[in-house]
């Protein structure tokens, strides 16, 4: 008996190929599979079943709506009765989607890169390998060993990762465009001719003239012109006065 680890998918691919029909009818209830009463698919059509489902990303969709494809390919298994939902969502399989870290919003290529991580982690037989490729549609030589095939779901992996970094670039670039066809703005005209006419006013005649301080000697301009009446008593203006005669 193997032991169980605490890795559904590391659990459900440790010995895959031998486990029992009454273990994969299990594995497939889990996973919301249900199989009709009227058929009896052999453990072999089982074992694709459930290999479809993960290699899908079914796991992340809700019990009742999940498993289309998979009912497409493998016609003994019906669709959720409304009746059986609410236990479905009881026993479904969102410990793999945790599991994998899959998420509902994200597009199909982001599932598909992390689900071909998951295999390439956990999936040692050669014939649970080829299930997974003839499930993708992934090009291959079924006479390739282990070895063989891990490199080619590797490379596969590796181009979906590809593929990813293109799409986000260019939808970066996208963006990028779209914000400089509206750079710079457009002002509008009130605006243009407000700064217009505050700009002439600052550089007029009557801003910018000046005058003569007769306490620093300095020319300033006239509108900061500060002008004292002699008749305050309480200011001092002697040193302002003009000496007659030589200084001693």
């Amino acid at each position: 008996m193997s032991a169980k680890t605490n890795d559904p998918y590391s659990d459900l691919f440790m010995g895959f190929e031998s486990k029992s029909r009454p273990v994969l009818q299990s594995v497939m209830n889990h996973h919301g599979l249900i199989i009709d009463p009227h058929s009896k698919p052999s453990v072999d059509s089982m074992r694709d079943t459930i290999v479809a489902h993960i290699a899908d990303g079914h796991c992340v969709q809700p019990a009742g709506a999940r498993r289309p494809t998979v009912m497409q390919r493998m016609r003994f298994v019906r669709s959720v009765r409304e009746s059986e939902k609410d236990s479905m969502n009881e026993t479904s399989c969102e410990d793999f989607a945790l599991s994998a870290k899959l998420h509902p919003e994200e597009d199909e290529t982001h599932t598909e890169i992390k689900i071909g991580n998951i295999i390439l982690q956990t999936v040692a037989s050669r014939k649970t390998l080829l299930r997974f490729f003839r499930c993708k549609n992934i090009p291959h030589d079924p006479s390739l060993n282990v070895k063989q095939l891990r490199t080619i779901l590797k490379k596969y992996v590796h181009f979906l990762q590809d593929r990813l970094s293109n799409a986000t670039a260019a939808s970066s670039s996208v963006t990028t465009s779209s914000q400089n066809s509206t750079w710079p703005p457009v002002l509008h005209q009130t605006l243009k001719d407000k700064i217009v006419e505050n700009f002439r006013s600052e550089i007029s005649c009557e801003r910018l003239s000046s005058f003569i301080c007769c306490s620093c000697s300095s020319s300033q301009l006239v509108q900061d012109r500060v002008v004292i009446n002699r008749a305050n008593s309480s200011l001092n203006l002697s040193c302002l006065l003009v000496l007659e005669g030589p200084v001693s």
